[in-house]
């Protein structure tokens, strides 16, 4: 059966998720959801945060009265610094916040 989240769910999911790949990335574990997770999960981590941004953009349509976004995909900074693509530096900060 699918999981049923809420909007503020799976803002605060991708949230985590987002932080657990910057402490990772950092060198870092960091606890999610009750696992461990460190430098070698990192592709894990970025599954997952492909994930519940699909889950958050899709759910932003919906709440816009738009149709829900087909194929959006994320891409991520590389870990020392640069800028990623449709997730980029500044919806990195807003999902921390």
């Amino acid at each position: 059966m699918a999981e049923i989240v809420t909007y503020t769910e799976a803002v605060s999911k991708l949230r985590q998720w987002v932080e657990a790949l910057q402490r990772c990335s950092a060198g870092e574990s960091y606890s999610i959801e009750g696992t461990t997770v460190s430098r070698q999960d990192i592709p894990n981590i970025r599954a997952e945060i492909q994930r519940w941004h699909n889950t958050v953009t899709a759910m932003e349509a919906e709440l816009d009265g738009k149709s829900r976004p087909m194929g959006a995909q994320a891409s991520f900074p590389s870990p020392g610094g640069g800028s990623g693509g449709i997730i980029s530096q500044s919806i990195w900060t807003d999902y921390r916040t």
